[in-house]
């Protein structure tokens, strides 16, 4: 266990810690370092809002995207579903068009989903890296392993966002899928 409070505020070198490393730091004292620090470096603090906003933009807009391109082509199933219910087979049109949905679905989706874990990768590298230029000003401590926390947490959080998005879009369509889709994203 590494103890903040053995350690000297005058110490030039920072300790290096991962994600593993046990640290105590006494919160009155930290919580005071922070809100001084956030008050010295508030152009640092507005650049990282601003970066946040961008990420969590494109997380949005890629969630529409994709909610768009599989609706869509639920929408086109469901009509060959209905034209099979009636006749053995479904019009020539229908499944030309269906061709060309399933390419342009595999575009856009897979497009939208590399978008929202770059989403969530800007907004949490702009955190990252106040929080850890915070912890070495205020702590002495570097923390060196918020790329690989932000890598991970943006393509698992994108992943599940994507398997509900997928449950709700074709939960009329194709209901067990649907609802396999929905467990997953639950237990995800």
């Amino acid at each position: 266990v590494i103890s903040a409070h053995s350690r000297s505020s005058l110490e030039d070198d920072p300790q290096d810690i991962d994600i593993n490393s046990k640290i105590k730091i006494d919160e009155g004292k930290f919580q005071e370092g922070s809100e001084q620090w956030m008050t010295e470096h508030k152009e640092k603090v507005r650049g990282a809002a601003h970066w946040i906003i961008l990420g969590g933009v494109l997380f949005l807009v890629s969630s529409g995207v994709f909610l768009f391109s599989e609706i869509r082509h639920a929408i086109v199933v469901r009509e060959i579903d209905q034209h099979l219910a009636v006749a053995a087979s479904a019009p020539f049109d229908i499944l030309e068009r269906k061709s060309t949905s399933d390419s342009q679905r595999m575009s856009l989706s897979l497009g939208s989903y590399g978008v929202m874990s770059f989403g969530i990768f800007v907004a949490l590298m702009s955190l990252c890296s106040l929080v850890c230029e915070m912890l070495e000003d205020v702590a002495h401590y570097r923390f060196r392993g918020c790329w690989y926390i932000a890598i991970l947490v943006g393509v698992m959080t994108s992943a599940i966002w994507c398997l509900l998005l997928l449950s709700l879009s074709w939960a009329c369509v194709r209901p067990y899928p649907a609802c396999a889709c929905s467990i997953a994203s639950m237990v995800g």
